[in-house]
């Protein structure tokens, strides 16, 4: 069994914001914790938790950073999540800018520059040509969407919404 210490990018669902927590270090991504059976994927593990512990319908992007101890059978790592909600368990948690971000106390000031990268792509700057479609905002909507569709041409009823299972740099799997 892993342990993955999950850092979220949760950016604001309809602002280019990103959510942080306060500590007594300064602010931090807000994290999880998730256990793993060997290399499996940790999305279908990682959104019911997001969505417990901050209130949040999420789907995940990327993995920006992986840090893996082989010994100690743990990672950290850092997820670029699409905010499908608002989320609303996060009491003393802020939504922060670019502009903020810039020079804010940070817990691990090392994921600023994630921050910054994810926030501005969510103000309008283009990401790069070879990002997989799934990795990128909005994708994982219209997925969804055309997946209801065909079911229902074909006389099929969904029992449960459509949700993201598996997520990785090659392929994301939807569950129907």
């Amino acid at each position: 069994m892993w342990q993955l210490d999950c850092y979220l990018i949760i950016p604001h669902p309809a602002e280019s914001r990103v959510l942080l927590l306060p500590d007594t270090a300064g602010w931090s991504l807000p994290q999880v914790h998730v256990n793993v059976e060997g290399a499996q994927d940790e999305m279908h593990l990682l959104r019911p938790a997001i969505r417990e512990r901050f209130g949040a319908d999420v789907t995940g992007l990327r993995r920006v950073y992986t840090q893996v101890d082989d010994q100690a059978q743990r990672a950290d790592v850092i997820q670029f999540l699409e905010n499908h909600s608002a989320v609303t368990n996060i009491s003393a948690g802020k939504w922060f800018s670019r502009e903020q971000l810039a020079e804010l106390a940070l817990v691990r000031p090392e994921q600023r520059g994630f921050m910054a990268e994810a926030l501005a792509e969510r103000a309008g700057a283009p990401p790069p040509e070879q990002r997989a479609p799934w990795a990128r905002p909005g994708w994982f909507a219209q997925a969804a969407a055309w997946t209801e569709r065909q079911l229902a041409q074909r006389g099929y009823q969904l029992a449960a919404p459509v949700e993201q299972y598996r997520s990785s740099s090659i392929s994301c799997v939807l569950r129907a």
